[in-house]
């Protein structure tokens, strides 16, 4: 099942989440030959993908933002993109896609990454590369590391159009973090009971059922990262200053998220109905229902400890 959210900003910020929505269009797929070399190119064990719809592109994006925003942008993005990997971003064909894939390993403090680039003679570009690489038609696959995983990237295939579109193993990077997750989960759980039982005291935290509070918060974050498999994100910039972000996740048939969002409120045809002229424009559904269904047993504890 497909949970997708949408927002879009510019001076205003437009916000719609749901699943199905009767007049929303599904997200469309990147294009199939760069889904394709990608693919082929990437490490079959990545997490995670980034897909830029070019070079140029991004750069461009990244000093307008500056500007709208008012931010500082790095002199040269793309060398401060590439720092550290030995790929030479000036060899770089900057008018076609390019990407970016991430393997984890728990024991590494750092994912491993692998830069999936478009050159005139890509051949030739891996050859010279100091590190990992292999080379498919007119994109390389670069890597700092001494040897380049095993290719075959399945996630890849999946990528959605856009002029950034990221998509990310959920499942795969929970598996291999589940140990640190858990144990974070339960640093939170102590920390959540402790804060109330110094603000309130003991028998003060005991009334507000705080262990019941702090149970129902761990358990609803370890629903979420155990339903969802897949997330995409896909960023658009306009010119006029707009940024469009979209976010899909695709969650386990039969998991507690498959019927998370059972109304079907299309909040993309309510958002046409709004004055474009507000500086912040939030929308968002609420399921009351879901919610007292996922909190109605720390109710109960409160109640109980009255």
């Amino acid at each position: 099942m497909l949970i997708r959210s949408v927002l879009c900003l510019s001076l205003v910020l437009v916000a719609a989440c749901g699943k199905d929505e009767p007049q929303a269009k599904p997200l469309p797929k990147a294009d199939p030959q760069v889904r394709s070399t990608v693919a082929t190119l990437a490490p079959a064990d990545s997490a995670v993908v980034v897909q830029f719809a070019s070079a140029s592109k991004f750069e461009s994006m990244i000093r307008s933002m500056g500007e709208t925003f008012g931010a500082e942008t790095p002199p040269d993005p793309l060398a401060m993109m590439f720092g550290g990997t030995g790929v030479d971003g000036s060899k770089v064909d900057p008018n076609k896609p390019m990407a970016l894939a991430a393997s984890f390993n728990k024991d590494m403090p750092a994912p491993s990454v692998t830069w999936i680039l478009p050159f005139e003679d890509a051949a030739a570009a891996s050859a010279a590369h100091q590190g990992g690489s292999r080379s498919e038609g007119s994109y390389a696959a670069l890597t700092a590391s001494p040897e380049i995983g095993e290719g075959g990237c399945a996630l890849a295939d999946g990528l959605l159009a856009g002029d950034l579109s990221i998509r990310v193993d959920a499942k795969k990077l929970v598996g291999i973090y589940r140990e640190q997750i858990d144990g974070a989960l339960q640093m939170f759980d102590q920390g959540f009971q402790q804060g109330l039982e110094q603000a309130y005291g003991e028998q003060g935290a005991e009334r507000m059922g705080a262990t019941s509070m702090s149970t129902a918060m761990t358990d609803s974050v370890r629903t979420a990262l155990d339903s969802i498999e897949t997330m995409d994100c896909v960023v658009n910039y306009g010119e006029s200053g707009r940024l469009d972000l979209d976010i899909a996740m695709q969650v386990a048939a039969g998991s507690p998220l498959d019927d998370a969002d059972a109304a079907k409120t299309d909040l993309t045809a309510l958002a046409t109905h709004l004055h474009g002229d507000f500086p912040c424009v939030l929308l968002f559904r609420f399921d009351m229902k879901g919610y007292m269904d996922m909190f109605g047993g720390v109710m109960d504890g409160v109640v109980q400890d009255l």
